[in-house]
């Protein structure tokens, strides 16, 4: 079981692919690879339904909170762009997470859809979306496991990595989509 997040894109020749994850590598490590195959089918719909929004998908102990994106233009092959930004935790914290989340999750895939319509950022990996993925990602993560620390109080296992997580969303902007409560970065 894990907390991670990551941003993932259609391949044409590979298929789904995790472009950006956090912890950078989780996702080529035998328990995140048996996650993605799990669930990309879930996480890279193409289905013009899920675009835009939030997908909770739970099988046995793991869960996925994701927002695929679909554009469709002729300029793309296969005349679509397909890609995703989610978190992977636990099973029985996929609530709690998903209340976290869900309008940090609408965001972000709102601005990545404007720079890839603005400018083809997405598509052309520009200098902007390296450095914001992996920020939002991290930030998405810390959320994430804040969020799990009300579920796994009797697991020290889950509670420790929670714990550790939360510390990290301490430090940083944090907003749990409600745009009255934000964190502020403490001043040092």
């Amino acid at each position: 079981k894990m907390f991670s997040a990551f941003f993932a894109e259609f391949d044409d020749k590979a298929g789904p692919v995790i472009v950006f994850d956090e912890p950078r590598g989780r996702y080529r490590e035998k328990e995140g690879r048996r996650i993605w195959e799990m669930f990309s089918d879930y996480v890279m719909t193409g289905n013009a339904l899920f675009d835009g929004k939030v997908v909770q998908v739970r099988a046995g102990g793991d869960a996925v909170l994701c927002l695929p994106v679909v554009l469709r233009n002729l300029k793309y092959s296969r005349n679509a762009l397909l890609f995703s930004l989610g978190v992977a935790v636990p099973g029985a914290a996929l609530g709690p997470c998903a209340a976290a989340c869900r309008g940090a999750l609408r965001r972000a895939a709102s601005v990545l859809r404007a720079m890839e319509l603005e400018a083809s950022a997405v598509s052309t990996r520009t200098s902007g979306v390296t450095k914001l993925v992996p920020l939002v990602l991290g930030r998405l993560r810390a959320a994430a496991g804040a969020a799990a620390l009300t579920v796994f109080h009797g697991d020290d296992a889950f509670f420790a990595e929670a714990a550790a997580l939360a510390a990290a969303a301490s430090a940083d902007d944090v907003d749990d989509g409600d745009s009255s409560t934000t964190t502020k970065k403490k001043q040092r």
